[in-house]
């Protein structure tokens, strides 16, 4: 499965769902894709092999074994979520620090990007075929999880911030 989620503030541009569309169709998989209708593409066929939804549980969806890809805009919390799923990504920024997370994912060899302006369904297609075929992509996804896992998550977290309210800073600086 192919997973799109372009969040909840993304208005897309029929020319951007029709390149979209037509680059992720295929006979090799299937695409869910979190979209409320009234942002649904209109006079583009959709093919059989999608399965548009209102809404998704992001998180969980992104966890489960058969989502093998992510094609997103980049937003923090979406790269986070698949980079704890360690799922590989194909980002496509669309506004405001989409463009430099997009280039940190491209970076860490565990995604893609491409650009919004230039989209085609060509450049979907290509990117979605290496994403999935391509083994270096998988793995850096899995390590990149492996990594931020070992971090302590939320746990971690508050215990920083329980410290640095209790003992203050002055001891970090010179």
């Amino acid at each position: 499965i192919v997973f799109v989620a372009f969040g909840t503030l993304v208005q897309l541009t029929p020319n951007f769902l029709q390149a979209l569309v037509e680059g992720m169709k295929s006979e090799h998989f299937d695409v869910l894709w979190s979209l409320k209708p009234d942002r649904r593409p209109k006079d583009i066929g959709i093919p059989e092999t999608f399965r548009m939804e209102s809404y998704v549980p992001q998180r969980a969806v992104l966890v489960h074994p058969s989502v093998k890809l992510f094609v997103l805009h980049c937003g923090m919390n979406s790269i986070s979520e698949s980079m704890i799923a360690g799922k590989p990504m194909l980002g496509i920024p669309i506004f405001g620090d989409q463009h430099y997370n997009s280039a940190r994912i491209h970076d860490l060899k565990i995604g893609l990007r491409l650009d919004k302006a230039k989209l085609s369904s060509n450049q979907v297609k290509a990117c979605v075929d290496r994403l999935l075929n391509e083994p270096q992509f998988l793995e850096a996804a899995r390590q990149a999880s492996k990594v931020i896992r070992c971090t302590g998550g939320r746990k971690r977290a508050a215990d920083i911030l329980e410290e640095t309210l209790e003992l203050g800073i002055r001891h970090l600086v010179p």
